[in-house]
């Protein structure tokens, strides 16, 4: 059994929604099947499953259960490898072939020595612009789940679904974070302003 909890990380927003605590991490595994059985096993109760209808399913813990699951064996591993995890789930679409003209041969892979570690995405909503308080939860524009958190475009969507896409997009999530730390730049020293708005880093990157 092959069963997965990432670090506890401090959700502010927790509070507000009513939930004991700040401090929250996911537990998630192979199948659903494993997960279910292990669950079981440490106490939680099959109404607090998440997202079972799309590839993000997983059990939300606090961090009396994240360490009661690791005693019963539950694998830790860092926030990237675990949006790894999650975002291979995701269904693909089949690739488009070219009949008129033959692809090119692919260059060899870089062996394991010699690629270079990958920081996987993470983003930081902390701020209240990525909450919204004036409605009822929303559907996320990636998932269809319902939701309180706004993307950087101001659109309902989930923190892990973005954090999954751009897991399946390492050129998008590249750009992005070239984007994030140029408006850092500009924000701490650098001189005259920018000509993009806040929310053309991520403009149509999600519309599909």
């Amino acid at each position: 059994m092959s069963v997965y909890v990432d670090p506890l990380r401090d959700y502010p927003e927790a509070l507000e929604r009513g939930l004991p605590g700040r401090l929250w991490c996911h537990l998630t595994a192979d199948t659903k099947p494993e997960l279910h059985t292990f669950a079981s096993r440490i106490g939680l109760q099959r109404s607090w499953f998440q997202h079972g209808d799309d590839y993000r399913w997983h059990y939300d813990l606090t961090p009396g259960k994240r360490a009661l699951a690791v005693r019963h064996g539950a694998q830790e591993v860092d926030r990237a490898v675990f949006v790894r995890i999650v975002a291979e789930r995701r269904p693909r679409r089949p690739a488009t072939r070219i009949l008129e003209i033959a692809p090119p041969e692919p260059a060899a892979a870089p062996s394991a020595a010699e690629a270079p570690a990958v920081a996987g995405p993470l983003l930081e909503w902390r701020s209240s612009a990525h909450w919204d308080y004036a409605s009822d939860p929303s559907p996320c524009h990636l998932c269809g789940g319902p939701t309180h958190l706004l993307d950087d475009n101001g659109r309902h969507a989930h923190k892990t679904c973005v954090e999954a896409w751009y897991a399946a997009h390492p050129d998008a999530w590249a750009a992005y974070q070239r984007e994030q730390a140029q408006k850092r730049t500009k924000k701490t020293g650098g001189k005259g302003k920018s000509r993009k708005t806040p929310d053309q880093s991520q403009e149509g990157l999600w519309d599909h």
